[in-house]
């Protein structure tokens, strides 16, 4: 189980990380801007409402929403907590290494032979051991297993 959970860590470790910084697209930048002045330019000869000018600035706008460069910014621009997942990185890295020695120990623990025990001398029940199993055995049929008086009996036998 802590394996599995340590491992779902390391896998979403990566989530956390910043996004690299991508470059903007020039092309696409420069084809906006001209789109745009041709936009401005028919309306301006044609008017904002002209078939003309709705169809340039419906060009325009397919541009932009084409424009990713948002969504390839870093979300978070900062050292400190860049500092802080290369850390958590590098522990999780550190705590990988450990579970994998541990794997390893486990392995060659499985070949060892443990020695077969010995077995001690049989001990003999005291007189006194022998005088509750008696009292208690008789408890249980003078009164029935279940009463009050076997139960106290048995219970003096343990």
């Amino acid at each position: 189980m802590k394996l599995i959970l340590i491992a779902a860590l390391i896998s979403s470790a990566a989530a956390f990380a910043p996004a690299p910084i991508a470059r903007m697209n020039i092309a696409l930048r420069s084809a906006s801007s001209d789109a745009v002045d041709a936009a401005m330019a028919a309306s301006k000869e044609h008017g904002a409402t002209s078939k003309e000018a709705r169809v340039l600035w419906d060009i325009v706008e397919e541009i932009d929403s084409a424009d990713n460069s948002a969504a390839y910014k870093p979300v978070v621009e900062d050292a400190e907590y860049e500092a802080k997942i290369k850390a958590l990185a590098q522990m999780l890295t550190k705590t990988k290494d450990e579970i994998d020695q541990v794997k390893q120990l486990a392995d060659e623990l499985k070949g060892v032979k443990l020695a077969t025990p010995t077995g001690g001398d049989k001990v003999e029940p005291t007189a006194a051991m022998k005088a509750a199993l008696e009292d208690a055995r008789a408890a249980s049929d003078e009164f029935g297993k279940s009463s009050t008086e076997a139960m106290l009996a048995w219970e003096t036998v343990e």
